[in-house]
């Protein structure tokens, strides 16, 4: 990166957090070591602490004492609900500042900060999200790793997508203009506030492009080292998605052809697994069977509204 400083964005990397002072200590620490390899950049940190206790006041505060030189600011967010600290990191910005999130738990990779900013010199006006890799421990049986139930689909360097979370993405100036850049009402205390956003932004023409390069990893916590973890999971997602769909004005045809692709999926691997025993198989049905019942609650709630 060798051009003027001046010619460059400034930029916020927004953390919303809850009660992960540890994990914050660390990822402050991978995060303010990269910021001081960019030193072409102006960035700033914004930490969006949503516990009212103010547990992660101390792991800012050691990271500002490590790092003087990179600028980090906490916020208390005592309204529970991650769209609130959202909202608060949104409210945070300047008018020449453009916005990276990145999750509490999740670990970012050596280049992680210069992949993503070099690509937005490329195309500064797109979106960019990055891959976040799950960790899992030795202890999982290989045939739940080939099942891929906690894993996230990699998708080829550069390709689009329909939407993405808010654990890796960067959001230019011209986005966060757009006036689309907020948490409503329906998605102030999660989940979905992410999706809900980013579906909003591609109705609205904006490109979401991936970066293979702006890696990062979370370890996957050993209480969701199971299958009603994995179920319940599903279900959540699935009922997210009928939400997204609703507010955002999406295709109920799409989104019933969706339940019924689930449904039929789910006949066959109940088939399978009434010849087979095989662990893979129940780890697949019993997903199969949240996301049906995600499906279920959330055109439930939509028709009762």
């Amino acid at each position: 990166m060798t051009e003027d400083r001046s010619s460059l964005d400034s930029v916020v990397i927004g953390v919303c957090t809850y009660q992960r002072v540890s994990q914050l200590g660390v990822l402050l620490a991978e995060l303010q070591r990269q910021i001081l390899a960019c030193s072409d950049w102006n960035v700033r940190i914004i930490v969006a602490d949503n516990d009212e206790k103010m547990t992660a006041k101390s792991a800012v505060e050691k990271a500002s004492k490590d790092f003087p030189r990179v600028r980090i600011e906490y916020n208390c967010v005592p309204e529970k609900g991650v769209g609130f600290a959202r909202n608060a990191i949104f409210d945070s910005l300047k008018s020449d500042e453009l916005l990276i999130f990145f999750d509490d738990d999740q670990e970012p990779c050596p280049t992680w900060l210069a992949a993503l900013l070099n690509r937005h010199l490329s195309v500064p006006d797109e979106v960019l999200v990055g891959p976040v890799i799950p960790v899992l421990p030795d202890s999982v049986p290989q045939w739940a790793v080939e099942a891929a139930a906690w894993g996230r689909r990699e998708q080829p360097d550069g390709s689009i997508r329909s939407h993405a979370g808010f654990g890796n993405i960067l959001i230019p100036r011209s986005t966060l203009e757009s006036g689309l850049c907020r948490v409503p009402e329906p998605f102030l205390r999660g989940p979905g506030e992410d999706t809900y956003i980013t579906v909003a932004l591609r109705s609205a023409g904006y490109v979401i492009r991936y970066v293979d390069a702006a890696r990062a990893v979370e370890p996957v916590a050993n209480e969701r080292l199971n299958i009603p973890w994995l179920r319940q999971r599903a279900t959540v997602s699935a009922e997210t998605w009928v939400q997204v769909v609703r507010f955002t004005g999406g295709s109920k045809v799409r989104l019933v052809a969706s339940a019924i692709k689930t449904l039929f999926g789910f006949c066959i691997l109940k088939m399978q697994r009434n010849i087979s025993r095989d662990q893979a198989l129940l780890m697949k049905l019993e997903v199969s069977a949240g996301r049906l019942v995600g499906y279920w609650r959330g055109f439930g709630s939509w028709l009762h509204s």
